[in-house]
């Protein structure tokens, strides 16, 4: 089944700060904990999640996870961007974008926050925070996050996951994260957390380099899931091993492939299986 349709449209509260998508972009993960200052105590950056980065596949990679984890009959929450049509699409429970009434409700709440405590807070910011208030408030059992811009400093990285995921490294955002496959691949890689699984996908040697030498600091579990078919497809299945397991819930293989058979993520396409003439 596929997700609704939302109609091209933005949000009248979210449009004042699209602007804030262009510009001087002010690093630092510990920024979203100064907006969420009011509701630090709830505990809303300890939700069980993992994170996602990468130059391509995060997004196929997540929504993997999400499918698998909700055919288990878990709630979940999905946190991807960009968004192809509605800012709702990048915040989903149970895969269904997230209500405009709800939506609405915790943009409000962030803008007195920002207003409060981060008046430069950039567009990823306001949303990121509005997206963690949202998965608070529904009360997910799981969130799959997709990282927005690198790792080190990207604002998902202020969360505490339980397995981390590098899907690919490429030269990208190279005035922010480094001009080589090295310095970027060591930027994406302090998402990972000590002695917790840190699951890569196929890897240029220099940026492999990068993840070594992050790794070495952080002191995480490196896990290689290398493989020249469907590399999204694998390393979702290599986390979930560790999220089923963190989470206490007995995977079943059977729903587990079905999950995986019937994943919809709108905006990409890869071929899942070869028929022949």
């Amino acid at each position: 089944m596929l997700p609704p349709y939302l109609p091209p449209k933005t949000h009248s509260l979210l449009e004042p700060f699209f602007d804030r998508t262009r510009g001087k972009i002010e690093p630092g993960s510990h920024r979203i904990q100064k907006l969420l200052t009011p509701w630090l105590a709830s505990g809303i950056l300890e939700i069980p999640c993992c994170l996602v980065t990468g130059s391509n596949g995060k997004g196929g990679t997540c929504a993997y996870i999400e499918q698998a984890l909700r055919d288990h009959g878990l709630k979940t929450g999905l946190y991807t961007s960009p968004h192809l049509v509605n800012p709702q699409e990048r915040i989903r429970i149970n895969g269904i974008p997230v209500q405009e009434k709800n939506l609405v409700s915790a943009i409000e709440k962030v803008n007195a926050a920002v207003e409060k405590y981060l008046p430069n807070a950039s567009f990823f910011e306001i949303l990121t925070a509005v997206a963690l208030i949202i998965f608070s408030e529904e009360k997910v059992d799981f969130l799959v996050c997709e990282v927005g811009l690198g790792g080190h400093f990207d604002s998902t990285n202020a969360l505490a996951p339980c397995v981390s995921i590098l899907t690919s490294v490429s030269l990208e955002h190279t005035d922010i994260l480094g001009k080589t496959l090295l310095q970027i691949a060591s930027d994406k890689s302090y998402i990972a957390r000590r002695n917790l699984p840190f699951v890569v996908g196929n890897l240029d040697p220099e940026a492999l380099e990068g993840v070594k030498a992050t790794i070495q600091k952080i002191g995480a579990n490196l896990i290689f899931c290398e493989t020249n078919q469907l590399p999204n497809k694998y390393l979702a299945l290599k986390a979930l091993d560790y999220i089923f397991a963190f989470l206490n819930v007995e995977p079943d293989p059977s729903i587990i492939k079905n999950a995986i058979s019937q994943t919809f993520w709108p905006g990409r396409f890869d071929v899942r299986k070869m028929m022949g003439k």
